[in-house]
């Protein structure tokens, strides 16, 4: 099989397409949203409708998704309420039952699908440290992690001494993903790059060879950017895409 690995798309269709023209490249068997499919952008409908068009997909409920389908988290930041707010409104009823619905998790063969953590999935807790890795892969029988949240394009691996390692993947590269050790893979952001890279972040796992490949593509941020600012959305959200962070 033959995974194209998509995550935090957060309404921004142009980032969304470029990665995808990218992964159709690989003829993927199945198409997975790891989440985060809204918010902060301006195109969460166009968003929508394209994933919709993708026939061989399995879509992950992320919190963003989670906050637009039924209210906004207390503690998230003014700014982004304010994004939540006005994604809801722009959504159809069917929209809004499609994200109230999405699962937190997927399970194939030996690979683990979610948004934020395989330990408490509805939680959206962020793994940024080999300590939070190893504790996730040690939480699961899956021997392959997969998931977004963190918006960095990370892989995390543990052998037999318990420990957990992390690599910083290169765009094209492809990784064998040894039988004998557990992984846990970031796949990074389509939509919202935060590693001070404008690229936009996708991946393939074929796990017929255990080869995982990471990808970061050249999209229109700047298009992306200005539409967000065109509708009225906070400005800090547009200059992050034009600034990667």
């Amino acid at each position: 099989m033959k995974y194209a690995l998509l995550a935090d798309i957060h309404s921004n269709i142009e980032a969304l397409d470029a990665c995808l023209e990218k992964v159709e490249q690989f003829n993927p068997d199945q198409y997975i949203f790891l989440g985060d499919l809204v918010g902060y952008g301006a195109d969460p409908v166009a968003v929508l409708n394209r994933i919709r068009s993708i026939s061989n997909r399995v879509v992950i409920k992320g919190n963003h998704d989670a906050a637009v389908a039924i209210a906004a988290n207390p503690n998230m930041r003014e700014d982004v309420r304010q994004a939540i707010d006005w994604t809801r409104m722009q959504l159809q009823q069917s929209d809004l039952d499609l994200l109230n619905q999405l699962p937190l998790t997927f399970r194939e063969g030996h690979c683990l699908f979610v948004h934020a953590n395989a330990i408490s999935p509805e939680k959206w807790s962020y793994v940024l440290t080999e300590a939070e890795a190893m504790h996730n892969m040690n939480a699961v029988q899956e021997s392959v992690i997969f998931c977004g949240h963190v918006h960095e394009p990370k892989l995390y691996s543990m052998g037999s001494n318990g420990r957990a390692q992390l690599f910083i993947p290169t765009s094209g590269v492809s990784i064998p993903l040894i039988q004998s050790r557990k992984w846990f893979s970031i796949v990074g952001s389509v939509g919202q790059p935060r590693d001070k890279s404008t690229l936009a972040s996708c991946a393939v796992y074929d796990s017929d060879k255990n080869q995982l490949t990471y990808f970061r593509v050249i999209y229109d941020y700047l298009s992306a950017a200005d539409k967000i600012r065109k509708a009225g959305l906070p400005t800090f959200f547009a200059d992050r895409l034009e600034r990667g962070e």
